[in-house]
This record gives C-alpha cells, structure tokens and sequence, in this order.
C-alpha cells in the first residue's frame, strides 16, 4: 500500500488530477473501482485511491501495475465478474472509457501510469489539470462566443442584454452558477477572468465546461426586421 506523504509535487497532483477526473467522468465512487478490482483479484484499495486523489502518495512500483490492470478491465468493458448489484448499476449508467492516449491506445502498461507520475507523459487532455493560465484561456473562449451571439446586431447594448438574460436563465438551475453570477457577468464584459478554482466549479464529470456549452447552444439575438422603426417610434411619442 502506498505510504502518506502530503506532497506538492506538479506532476503528482497532475496525477492525482487525472485518477479522479477520469473517476468521476464514468460516474463511479472510489469504493465502486475498489470493487472492481476486487472481483478480478487486482490489489487496488479504496483507501489507497483515496490518499492518490488527496495528493497524499508515495505509491510502490505494484501500484502502478494494478492500474493498468484495471484499465484493461476497462478496455475490455464486459465486467463478467462484476459481483455486486450496485456496481453493476452503475457501470450500466456510466459511459465506460479506460484512460486513452491521442492515438487511442488505452493505459495499459504500468509505464503509462509511472510516466505520468514522474511528468515523462501528460496527462489527456480531458484529464488535465485547470490552472489559472487555462482558465484564462476559457475566459476568452466564453467571452468570444459570447460576442458571437450579438455583435452583429446594429443595436448592440440591447442584442447583448437579450444575449445575457438567455445565458443567465438557463443557468439557473446551477447552483455554481448562482454563486458566480457576479463574476460570469464581469468576464463576459472583459473585466475579469476566471481562476482555477471558477472553471473547476463550471466542469462537468466528462471535464467540458458547462458555461461555454450553454453560451454555444444560447441562440444568436436577432432583433425584429421593424425594430429601428420602433424604437425611433417610441422615442418620439409626446407625454
């Protein structure tokens, strides 16, 4: 069993990063993987996946190899000797996926796993760490596509009020959301930009923003072919 040892190495919180992103995207807990691994003999604990997630690690070489196991349980993705009923409910809902290269080759050996370890190869890019610099980058990702949605439009503070409104009711069944609503206004303004711990909030379990999603699929603000016209109308109505 791996020793504690709290550590700030980049590379390994890269890692614990990557074992408990790639966790959470299938849906599972950790004591399901324990499980797993249980039914087909692989010498891999709940409490050791606990302690990796926590950055709490100094794994030994079987480690190592017991993750690749399970990633070959995994490629195959038949779970036959998957014993426990809420397992196998599980592994029914979840979108079953081992932990895959660029070139699609699943981490099956022990040398993917220790590679990541010590920094030698990165982690996918679903699986990486959010840092400030990469939510950076999703600030002005979610800014672009928002200008996307208004800025054509001749009247533009009133196309991109509309644009807002669209955004802000859809996500209000996010609870993030609503504590972020402040700043979600301020970066879609260029005032601001999100830091790490903003963008991990918007993650989903499969590692995709859920902002930029919602301001992707918000349709694009067309004003009436009439509305100049209106509003020219308006503003010369006598009181």
């Amino acid at each position: 069993m791996p020793t504690k040892s709290k550590v700030n190495d980049p590379y390994r919180i890269i890692f614990s990063n990557l074992v408990k992103t790639w966790r959470n995207s299938l849906g599972l807990s950790q004591q399901d993987l324990a499980d797993i691994c249980k039914d087909y003999g692989i010498k891999l604990h709940n409490s050791q996946l606990s302690i990796i997630e926590k950055v709490e690690l100094d794994p030994k070489a079987d480690f190592f190899i017991n993750l690749a196991k399970l990633m070959k349980v995994f490629e195959e993705g038949k779970f036959r000797k998957v014993s426990l009923e809420r397992v196998k409910r599980n592994l029914e809902i979840a979108e079953i996926t081992p932990v895959r290269h660029g070139d699609g080759k699943a981490w099956t050996t022990a040398c993917d796993w220790f590679g990541c370890f010590v920094g030698e190869i990165p982690p996918p890019k679903e699986y990486t760490l959010i840092t400030d610099e990469k939510a950076k980058e999703i600030s002005d990702l979610c800014r672009n596509e928002f200008e996307k949605k208004w800025k054509s439009e001749k009247d533009k503070r009133t196309a991109k009020r509309s644009t807002w409104d669209n955004i802000f009711n859809a996500l209000e069944t996010n609870d993030w959301a609503k504590k972020l609503k402040g700043k979600i206004g301020d970066v879609l303004n260029d005032l601001d930009d999100f830091n790490a711990e903003d963008a991990r909030a918007m993650q989903d379990k499969k590692g995709k923003n859920i902002l930029l999603e919602i301001i992707e699929k918000v349709p694009v603000t067309e004003l009436p072919e009439n509305y100049e016209r209106l509003q020219k109308a308006i503003r010369n109505i006598e009181f």
